[in-house]
């Protein structure tokens, strides 16, 4: 029952409009990376485990850190699966995050009915429902789980906008559906294991014949992908290495009625990275780590600019653990190279290093969740850097 009453509540929350169009995503922000990908993530140890435990348990966690005097980052996700009989397994999930670092909302409901077609092997249907009937998709999956299911193979293919032409309020007509196949694998080789999710295919395009009603737009194409990689070995020990990369698409053309409107717009991230958690003794132990990220955004006719971002970013941790609390004190830095050509806006300077120190506590509940509480303070501005709070349940 406990169960039901979170997915209704966070389905609920998701469908209702999100007023973050008017947010200040301004990608020169000194700390734009800092604040979202190193001081807010979740843990190292704390993430393998969330991914480990992706289809052998339920699960939610949160993430809510002051990212600008006026926007709140919002990192959520929900998993609830649930055999509703031997063979036919129920599976949903929630996944939202606004920040800064993406151009889009990052919001979605999966609801999935699979049956067991053979001992470990699952096959059925998605349906991601949404506030706008127009923008409802749907699509195929399969499943494979290991004995232990914590190894898994899943693939889906899911067909966007399923309703568009007919349900739309401003007579467009979509003429290239989107089309994605989406992932999430995890496999295990001895002390290592390899982990990979995302989804990757083509966005739509869509034509508008009614100018008035379109708000003069007579084109538009949109797609975003996203993949995702981990790897993780124990070296010797309770020592851990984890590696990582991200990569991100993002590209939205639109054309006007007015041609001198028209615009092409690009917005693409990598990011690779390395973590050791060293365990000194049962008590003590730190991280040490560092990452890069490359971004690159351009616009092209209307307004046009381009931006480049490169960004080093070492840290270290140190974890000491009394009890039910582990107690942190770490520090990130963060090495900036910017070049950009600009003609819509004067870009504010950025200082091409930027730190945050930051002192948390984490309090464990078993083996059922934990509760994180940090504060960090920016020693280049000598100002405050930011409250976080994280939570992560399993039941």
């Amino acid at each position: 029952m406990n169960r039901f009453f979170l997915l209704t509540f966070i389905i609920i929350s998701s469908v209702y409009p999100s007023d973050t169009d008017g947010i200040n995503r301004r990608i020169d922000h000194p700390r734009l990376f800092l604040h979202e990908r190193v001081n807010y993530e979740f843990s190292a140890a704390g993430d393998l485990l969330w991914n480990r435990s992706r289809y052998s348990k339920n699960g939610m966690r949160l993430s809510y850190g002051s990212i600008g005097k006026s926007i709140l980052l919002r990192n959520e996700e929900l998993i609830i699966d649930q055999n509703l009989s031997e063979r036919i397994k129920f599976r949903g999930i929630y996944k939202n995050y606004e920040g800064r670092i993406y151009p889009e909302k990052r919001l979605s409901v999966n609801l999935g009915l699979s049956l067991r077609v053979r001992e470990g092997l699952y096959a059925g249907g998605i349906f991601k429902p949404h506030f706008e009937k127009d923008n409802m998709d749907a699509g195929l999956k399969i499943l494979w789980l290991g004995e232990s299911k914590e190894e898994y193979i899943g693939i889906t293919l899911t067909g966007g906008d399923m309703f568009y032409d007919k349900r739309n309020t401003v007579k467009g007509e979509q003429i290239q559906d989107p089309l994605k196949v989406g992932w999430n694998i995890r496999k295990s080789a001895g002390p290592l294991n390899l982990s990979s999710w995302g989804s990757a295919g083509r966005g739509h395009v869509r034509i508008f014949s009614d100018h008035l009603l379109s708000n003069g737009t007579v084109r538009h194409e949109y797609n975003s992908n996203k993949a995702v990689f981990l790897a993780d070995i124990k070296l010797f020990g309770r020592n851990l290495a984890v590696v990582h990369g991200l990569f991100y698409r993002f590209t939205e053309k639109e054309f006007f009625a007015e041609q001198e409107k028209d615009h092409a717009y690009s917005y693409n991230i990598d990011e690779f990275g390395i973590r050791n958690i060293f365990s000194i003794n049962e008590n003590w132990s730190f991280t040490t780590g560092t990452r890069y990220i490359r971004l690159r955004t351009e616009r092209k006719l209307f307004s046009p600019f381009s931006y480049r971002r490169n960004e080093l970013m070492p840290e270290i941790r140190l974890n000491y653990i009394s009890g039910r609390v582990e107690y942190s004190a770490a520090y990130f830095s963060s090495f900036i190279d910017l070049k950009e050509k600009n003609a819509a806006y004067n870009t504010k300077e950025v200082n091409p290093y930027e730190d945050k120190a930051e002192i948390s506590a984490e309090i464990f509940f078993g083996k059922t969740g934990s509760l994180t509480l940090s504060l960090s303070h920016v020693t280049t501005i000598d100002g405050f850097g930011g409250g976080n709070v994280r939570y992560i349940m399993y039941f």
